[in-house]
């Protein structure tokens, strides 16, 4: 085929000798992930060992976390801030959710610092766990105002369900009631794909919102 047809053949030796191989790596690599779940984060582990390099670093570090090896992760994104890295967004991000978890709050606060003004930052989850923890260390005034930029409509569901648990948490229960009935009233006026898309959201704000009920 090479020979008499050179396109054709070119592309059957193609497809014999790298795609259909490439297909045949992934599905082995898949069911070696079923069998071992750690397997992909050996994988990250031999390759950041071989490479080390700051992508390896924060898949292995992501890893980590879906894991729930919190300290791991942890110790392997602070390798990372070194030099142009010092204030790098998303290693930051991460180090603000690991923190976050172990209940360190004032090292959340000090990773959140460095990237409050980034833009990329301005409608992040991880936003709500910044503001938790200015409240945590004793700055309720801020916690509330972190909360507040991010509280639009039609948006930003996840952090401001956490603004409204903030609000009851702190005694204003009333608004948190309001705030929790707005973004319910938000999605139900939305089309059933957004509704979709939106429904663990949802089914929380409305548990939240019943649990206000009798108070």
């Amino acid at each position: 085929l090479i020979i008499f047809v050179p396109l054709v053949g070119s592309l059957v030796y193609l497809y014999l000798n790298f795609y259909r191989k490439s297909i045949m790596y992934d599905i082995s690599d898949g069911i070696k992930g079923l069998i071992n779940n750690n397997h992909l984060v050996e994988k990250l582990e031999k390759e950041t060992k071989f490479t080390d390099t700051m992508s390896n670093k924060k898949l292995l570090a992501i890893q980590y976390l879906n894991k729930g090896r919190i300290t791991e992760a942890i110790d392997l994104l602070n390798s990372c801030l070194v030099g142009i890295h010092a204030d790098d967004q998303e290693i930051n991000r991460l180090l603000l959710q690991a923190y976050y978890v172990q209940q360190q709050f004032k090292m959340c606060v000090i990773a959140g610092e460095k990237i409050k003004n980034d833009y990329t930052f301005a409608n992040a989850e991880e936003k709500a766990f910044l503001a938790w923890s200015y409240y945590y260390i004793g700055d309720k005034e801020k916690a509330e105002n972190t909360f507040k930029s991010q509280d639009g409509l039609f948006s930003n569901y996840f952090q401001r369900l956490e603004y409204a648990k903030f609000l009851h948490h702190i005694g204003r229960t009333s608004e948190a009631k309001k705030k929790a009935m707005v973004m319910i009233e938000e999605i139900e006026h939305m089309d059933n794909y957004e509704k979709r898309l939106k429904s663990g959201i949802y089914t929380n704000i409305k548990k939240f919102h019943s649990s206000l009920k009798h108070i």
